[in-house]
């Protein structure tokens, strides 16, 4: 009897705890889903700079130099009347002049000289201030310094190390058809009242200008706090036809740091460009064939590297970008056939890298990180955006990862790993393809505004996966969409059409509460919904066409909400496996699908319980002691016999 106890506590614990884990299953089974939380940020147009009270801009203070600083070259009367010193350089001689009339003369051999040397003949001129020695090596300019064509002048340590340009109207260093050297220098303004270099860019403050096919040279100098709002006065500036190299040099509190306009094949490499007043290097007008390799530029007021109007066919390469007032890096108004190319773009208050109304430019293996977009594609009234490719880019952290938008025509996002971004990792508000790429950490992966070709495209951790939106149409195949809460959702008037490569190789919608939310049309071929709740839910709007696919789900298999679900919803030789397979239609008898009722955690912790229920009955009628069981033996009764009520 006691061992008979014994096996009875002992059926009935493990009972219980077979129980205690069915009931724990059959909850984990049937919990709410609650996505990690992703922050929603609304969409804003981009911005060209990102005026803050941290980052104040001063509007700019534009002139018109009439006369201009090349005038003593090419139009010497615009000078006439005026009392504008220049010191000019020609080939066989220096003029001393005062508007447009030469008040001293001294002859040179060749029209190559020093700096140096150039100031011992000012020094027996009638204007000896204009340019003079003021301690070893340090030289101060009063006046402008013009150079003509086939002249060089040479600024060089150990000579020269420091080049101080009075801060005041027509003081600069220019040439025309000319040449110029400075290695090992400092330049900069200068305001012998303060005994230091003018800080307010928005003075007429000195600048160094050489055009009409001259050439400019600059080697491991400091060019600082420089620059005229006016054409080509910026503060280092490479003109028409001008070319030449600047290496290893800091230019830094300028107007802009460095610019070039109508330049050619100028080489710009491992120079600092920062805290300028607008722009760190500005490459602009019908400048072509540079190349920007190994540079850094931070601090400045707007955008780091600029390249704007007609700057075609040039590299821009290896740069670091970042701190700058808006944007990192940008292709701005028909700047065509650019390369933009293992660059590193950071923590700009604009985005990491635009090309904008600029077409045929390649946006390939840069990193790009902590921006408010990572990559922009945009056309506008300035340019078209045609033929853009943006391939093999890190972009990590940014708030949005690619945008097309604008008119941009014929884009293609290939290859780009894309993560952590705070909203959208892709966004083509106009016609575009994306050719595997992969979106890890987003609040949606993809979303389609008008038309998009998408192939090879791998999500995770993404709150959704591709959003077609209203009207748009989206064809995607041969990828692996995942979302946290739907993987591929077609807004009312959209079309997408997802197909695997074949049976065996299927586009696969995995991991999402809902697999596919349809309000447009969606075609399924050769795909694979599995590891979701519910597989396609088709809504009162929506139509679906579902081929040769298998969906596997834990809820709901097909859902055709509204009326005529059976007209709206079409199976075609597809295996649909779920607890419910099929939610509005029986269409599928008709098209060789097959279909299978999965059994749900709860139904199979009910059917466990109902069954161990019957085997602890039959334990407790087998082992329990006699006594404690009842109806067992029930003894024989009389017949009941009622009492008669008494009398009152």
């Amino acid at each position: 009897m006691r061992n008979q106890h014994q096996r009875f506590r002992l059926v009935l614990g493990l009972a219980s705890v077979l129980c205690a884990v069915l009931a724990t299953l059959s909850a984990l089974g049937k919990a709410p889903w609650s996505p990690h939380a992703a922050p929603v940020v609304a969409w804003s147009s981009p911005t060209q700079y990102a005026e803050r009270p941290d980052n104040p801009l001063p509007p700019r203070n534009r002139i018109r130099m009439a006369p201009d600083q090349f005038n003593p070259i090419t139009v010497p009367k615009r000078l006439a009347g005026t009392p504008i010193g220049n010191i000019v350089l020609r080939r066989d001689r220096v003029d001393v002049m005062t508007g447009n009339t030469v008040q001293w003369s001294a002859p040179v051999r060749g029209g190559d000289t020093t700096l140096p040397a150039l100031a011992a003949l000012t020094a027996r001129s009638p204007h000896p201030d204009w340019l003079k020695q003021t301690a070893p090596g340090v030289y101060q300019l009063a006046a402008g310094l013009v150079q003509s064509p086939g002249t060089h002048l040479e600024v060089v340590a150990p000579e020269v190390t420091e080049l101080r340009m009075v801060s005041q109207p027509y003081v600069y260093m220019a040439g025309v058809g000319a040449s110029a050297l400075f290695r090992n220098v400092k330049v900069t303004s200068w305001l012998p009242a303060r005994n230091g270099p003018d800080p307010n860019a928005y003075n007429h403050r000195p600048f160094l200008a050489y055009d009409a096919g001259g050439r400019l040279d600059i080697d491991r100098a400091d060019l600082g706090y420089l620059g005229t709002d006016a054409s080509k006065a910026y503060g280092v500036s490479w003109g028409q036809g001008t070319t030449g190299t600047a290496e290893r040099s800091v230019f830094h509190n300028n107007l802009f740091g460095a610019y070039t306009g109508g330049a050619v094949g100028v080489t710009f490499t491992g120079n600092l460009f920062r805290d300028n007043a607008r722009y760190g290097l500005d490459p602009h007008t019908d400048s072509s064939g540079l190349t920007i390799t190994d540079n850094e530029a931070y601090g400045n007021n707007t955008h780091g590297i600029i390249f704007s109007k007609n700057v075609n066919h040039s590299v821009v390469q290896r740069n670091r970008s970042h701190d700058n007032g808006s944007n990192g890096i940008i292709m701005d108004e028909r700047c065509d056939f650019d390369l933009v190319t293992d660059n590193e773009s950071w923590n700009n208050r604009g985005d990491g890298i635009v090309i904008q109304g600029s077409s045929h430019d390649v946006v390939s293996n840069n990193r790009v990180h902590g921006n408010k977009v990572g990559v922009r594609v945009d056309a506008n009234e300035l340019g078209p955006a045609d033929g853009t490719r943006v391939a093999g880019n890190q972009l990590d952290g940014n708030e949005h990862g690619i945008q097309v938008y604008g008119g941009a025509k014929d884009t293609v996002s290939e290859s780009n790993q894309i993560t952590d971004t705070a909203d959208q990792a892709i966004n083509f508000a106009d016609p575009a393809t994306s050719q595997s790429d992969t979106v890890t950490g987003a609040h949606k992966a993809l979303v389609v505004q008008q038309a998009a070709t998408v192939n090879g495209l791998t999500t995770e951790k993404v709150g959704r996966g591709v959003v077609v939106g209203a009207n748009a149409r989206a064809v995607v195949t041969s990828s692996h969409i995942t979302g946290q809460d739907i993987a591929v959702e077609v807004k009312p008037g959209g079309h997408v059409t997802l197909a695997g490569t074949n049976e065996t190789d299927p586009t696969v919608i995995s991991g999402a509460r809902k697999g596919i939310v349809d309000s447009g049309t969606a075609d399924l071929v050769d795909v694979a919904v599995q590891d979701v709740s519910r597989g396609l839910l088709v809504d009162e709007q929506g139509h679906a066409t579902i081929t040769t696919s298998s969906i596997v789900t834990s809820n709901k298999g097909v859902e055709a909400q509204g009326f005529n679900g059976r007209g709206r919803l079409e199976l075609v030789s597809s295996e649909i496996r779920a607890p419910v397979p099929l939610v509005g239609s029986t269409l599928w008898e008709q098209h060789g699908t097959t279909l299978s009722s999965i059994p749900s955690w709860l139904a199979v912790a009910g059917a466990v319980f109902v069954l161990l229920a019957s085997l602890l009955h039959i334990g407790h009628r087998l082992f329990a002691p006699e006594s404690q069981v009842r109806h067992r033996h029930t003894p024989a009764r009389g017949p009941v016999v009622e009492s008669a009520p008494q009398a009152q």
